[in-house]
C-alpha cells in the first residue's frame, strides 16, 4: 500500500540540520509535488546555508514522480546540501530534477555525506555544470557506494559519485542482479 505524501510534509516546514534519524516505512508517490510552490515543486532538504547532517534511511522504498524544478536554483535534489549525514536505501522513480548547478536526483552537493545502496530513475536536466545522476557534486570526504541512476530516463551519462555510482540502462536498473551484485 502506498502512502500519498501530503503537500504540508515540506512545505513551511524543513527537517532542522539538527534533527535526529529519519527512516520511514512506506513507499511514497509524490506526484502532488509537481504543484506545490507555484509549481517549482519540492523544496530541497537542506541548503548551503543550513545543511542537512542527520540520518536519513528509507529502508529501501521508494519515492515516486517527486518534481524539482528550479532551473535558477544551485545544489537542488530530494536533498540540496548534506554534511557528514549518512543517507541510505533510497529509491526514486519516476519524476523529474531541474536545477542551475551542483544538483541531482538524490543529492546537490555532498560535502563528507556518505551515500549508499540508492537508486535513481527520473529525468535529471540543468543549464549549468555537475548535472548528474543520483549525486550532482560530490565534494571531498564525500562518498558514494553502491548506488545506481537510470542513464536513459535520467539523461545523464555520468555521476560525481565516482566509482560509488554505477550508471545503467532502463532494463538494466529493473533486474535484480544489477544490484545483488553490487552487495
Amino acid at each position: 500500500m502506498k502512502a500519498t505524501a501530503p503537500q504540508t510534509a515540506c512545505r513551511g516546514r524543513r527537517i532542522r540540520a539538527t534533527s535526529p534519524a529519519t527512516t520511514r516505512s512506506a513507499d511514497i508517490d509524490a506526484s502532488a509535488t509537481s504543484g506545490w510552490n507555484s509549481g517549482t515543486g519540492f523544496v530541497p532538504i537542506g541548503a548551503f546555508s543550513n545543511r542537512f547532517t542527520g540520518r536519513f534511511d528509507r529502508l529501501g522504498h521508494t519515492i515516486s514522480n517527486l518534481v524539482i524544478d528550479r532551473p535558477s536554483t544551485d545544489d537542488v535534489g530530494l536533498f540540496g546540501v548534506v554534511e557528514g549525514a549518512p543517507l541510505r536505501n533510497v529509491g526514486l522513480s519516476g519524476g523529474r530534477v531541474t536545477g542551475r548547478k551542483g544538483f541531482g536526483e538524490l543529492v546537490g552537493r555532498n560535502s563528507v555525506g556518505a551515500v549508499s545502496a540508492s537508486y535513481a530513475m527520473g529525468q535529471v536536466s540543468g543549464t549549468a555544470d555537475f548535472i548528474c545522476g543520483p549525486v550532482g557534486f560530490n565534494g571531498l570526504g564525500g562518498t558514494v557506494s553502491n548506488s545506481f541512476w537510470d542513464t536513459e530516463t535520467g539523461g545523464q551519462a555520468t555521476s560525481a559519485g565516482g566509482a560509488g555510482t554505477i550508471g545503467r540502462t532502463t532494463a538494466e536498473m529493473k533486474q535484480f542482479a544489477t544490484y545483488a551484485a553490487a552487495g
